[in-house]
């Protein structure tokens, strides 16, 4: 679920379309179904709006721990991207969708800062494998906890009725979500549609 989670956040700026904070009110409160423009929706586009809301408001790259680290945005980008597992240089500028002598870069910026460390391909000892080094899985580990401790934070506010609802809203956008990767896997041939 984290992977999930952790994913779907780092995509959260980009599902805006033109919300504008969600039409969250002043106080920065989630949106409420009973008033404002909100209440006019459709339960669907509701639900979109008060999920993008929630995982802005959970965005560790919103959030200004990346800042606190001491590393660009690209840099934590990076370390996001390499979470998957060792990969080549070119494959995660394909993942960062940034060009191969850009990722190159920020790979040998990483290395010196001691976040990714390089290995030989067992596979083809011409090509280069990155991987997180113990110093960027830490980091890696702290984000994820600090996303949770907030996460937590948050739900702890929730009543038992209110949890068990958002469990059992969450199993079922889980389940079509599932569904949908299934079909669109099956649509493409099977070559996999997930690209993030």
């Amino acid at each position: 679920m984290l992977e999930w989670f952790t994913a779907a956040v780092a995509k959260a700026p980009a599902l805006g379309m033109g919300w504008s904070t969600v039409d969250a009110n002043v106080s920065g409160r989630a949106p409420n179904s009973g008033t404002g423009s909100v209440g006019r929706l459709g339960p669907a586009e509701e639900a979109a709006k008060l999920i993008v809301f929630v995982l802005r408001t959970y965005n560790p790259f919103v959030d200004p721990l990346w800042l606190r680290l001491g590393l660009t945005m690209g840099q934590l980008k990076g370390i996001f991207a390499l979470r998957r597992g060792p990969t080549t240089i070119s494959e995660l500028g394909g993942r960062l969708q940034i060009a191969q002598p850009t990722a190159s870069l920020l790979v040998e910026r990483l290395v010196q800062a001691g976040l990714v460390e390089r290995t030989d391909d067992p596979a083809d000892r011409r090509r280069a494998l990155v991987r997180l080094a113990p110093e960027g899985e830490r980091i890696m580990a702290g984000v994820r906890d600090d996303v949770l401790r907030r996460l937590f934070t948050g739900l702890s506010l929730l009543s038992e009725d209110d949890l068990a609802a958002l469990i059992r809203g969450l199993r079922a956008l889980s389940a079509a979500a599932a569904d949908g990767a299934a079909e669109r896997s099956a649509g493409d041939g099977g070559r996999g549609g997930d690209r993030s």
